[in-house]
């Protein structure tokens, strides 16, 4: 390197470029990302589709958030255990609770399912 030479001016490596020519979609002299098509159209046709997944997306932010909610929902339901609530209380508390609970219905239905203490009837079959 020549000692001489501004700094600013040196190449920096790039990144390799892109194929340009016109979009496929919309007729734009652009970068070609996939199948003829720019990045801003192909993305588009991406979320047209109904099986395409943001990959943005965090699907984990609703794991944790479920998580979050059936623990809250089971903490309620020792609290409740533990003040000695009757059944039409606690069938009053939880109907007030349900639109909370909705997120995560199918997880206290499965848990219901699961934690059912078996029957008499049950073990006959």
């Amino acid at each position: 390197m020549d000692d001489d030479q501004d700094p600013i001016d040196q190449q920096l490596p790039s990144r390799p470029r892109r194929r340009l020519d016109y979009c496929a979609s919309c007729k734009q002299w652009k970068e070609l990302w996939a199948r003829g098509m720019c990045n801003t159209c192909y993305r588009a046709k991406l979320r047209e589709r109904q099986e395409y997944i943001d990959p943005h997306a965090v699907p984990r932010r609703k794991k944790a958030s479920e998580a979050k909610l059936l623990k809250l929902h089971s903490t309620m339901e020792g609290v409740l255990i533990q003040l000695g609530v009757s059944e039409e209380e606690w069938q009053d508390i939880f109907q007030i609770l349900e639109p909370y609970n909705r997120p995560i219905a199918h997880l206290l239905n499965r848990r219901a399912e699961i934690s059912r203490p078996r029957s008499v009837e049950d073990e006959g079959q």
